[in-house]
């Protein structure tokens, strides 16, 4: 049996537990079964299946369910209704699906440029103290703060992540102090590059990379890469085929990986950032330009980074 088969029936199965209508059993099932057609790419259908969840009253799952209809809503573009499905789960008050609807909830306010209440919300998560939601609040409300010029609030925001150790968030919030926050002080920008590099995240390993391709300095984002594609990162296993070739300083393809343009076309913001920098060793300063803009209209963290250093 194939993993499309093993899929199909899992749904099928999971469906039918869900169409029962037991109150414990169906919501559970159906936020499985959401989860099972968004893998599958079944937008529809996860949507369908999550709603279930958010309308079943369910203590559990139907705080679930609204932020991941929330989630879904956000993507489309559907912003009062994805506001109303996070409003239902903050509502529930659950240990955990409340704080992580205050953080997509401010990523929202800042998509309707209110960054106040985004402020608020960010602040709201922080304040509930959830190891996984608060520090990735704390992130996003330093950047909300960094570009309200709020430097000593962002630095506040990106210790707290900082002090959480979270394995995502805390290296992420090392990363952005050192760049932004050590005054021009290479060596103690690259202790804090150091200390995000050691805690293996494979994101912020590709983040680094970037910035070091940037810099010229390719044989040490090679190291990198190496390291994140070992954890599984796709982005970097495709830059390697550009900046992959051992002693060479530059781009070493001139062809685009088709994985990494796709990647990039469906808004993964390490590719764009890639696809900046092989156009950027090329001498297309338009092309760098338009690929790190675009990544930042994403809300990446280093695209700005690549923009004023590289592009000055």
């Amino acid at each position: 049996m194939n993993q499309n088969q093993r899929h199909t029936e899992a749904a099928e199965a999971l469906q039918k537990t869900v169409d029962r209508g037991d109150p414990n059993d169906a919501p559970r099932a159906a936020v499985t079964l959401g989860t099972l057609r968004l893998e599958c790419g079944d937008l529809v259908g996860a949507q369908r299946a999550f709603q279930t969840a958010k309308d079943s009253g369910h203590p559990e799952y139907a705080p679930r369910g609204a932020v991941l209809v929330g989630i879904r809503l956000l993507e489309a573009g559907h912003w009062d209704e994805a506001r109303s499905a996070y409003e239902q789960a903050i509502a529930s008050h659950h240990p955990q699906h409340a704080p992580s609807a205050w953080v997509m909830k401010g990523m929202l306010l800042e998509k309707q440029q209110n960054p106040a209440e985004a402020n608020a919300a960010y602040r709201t998560a922080i304040d509930s103290g959830h190891p996984e939601y608060a520090p990735l609040a704390a992130v996003g409300r330093g950047l909300l703060l960094q570009r309200q010029g709020d430097a000593i609030g962002a630095q506040k925001a990106y210790q707290t992540a900082i002090d959480s150790r979270h394995p995502d968030h805390a290296p992420f919030a090392m990363l952005l102090t050192g760049e932004y926050f050590t005054g021009g002080d290479l060596q103690s920008r690259e202790r804090f590059r150091n200390a995000a590099a050691g805690y293996g995240n494979p994101d912020v390993l590709v983040s680094l990379a970037e910035l070091h391709i940037a810099e010229q300095e390719v044989p040490t984002a090679r190291l990198l890469l190496q390291q994140a594609a070992v954890f599984g990162n796709d982005v970097a296993a495709h830059s390697l085929q550009i900046f992959g070739l051992p002693g060479t300083d530059t781009a070493t393809s001139d062809a685009v990986p088709k994985a990494l343009l796709e990647s990039a076309q469906q808004n993964d913001t390490d590719s764009m950032n890639m696809l900046g920098l092989l156009a950027a060793a090329h001498g297309d300063v338009l092309e760098a330009r338009s690929w790190w803009t675009k990544s930042t209209s994403e809300r990446d963290m280093i695209a700005p980074l690549l923009l004023s250093r590289h592009l000055g």
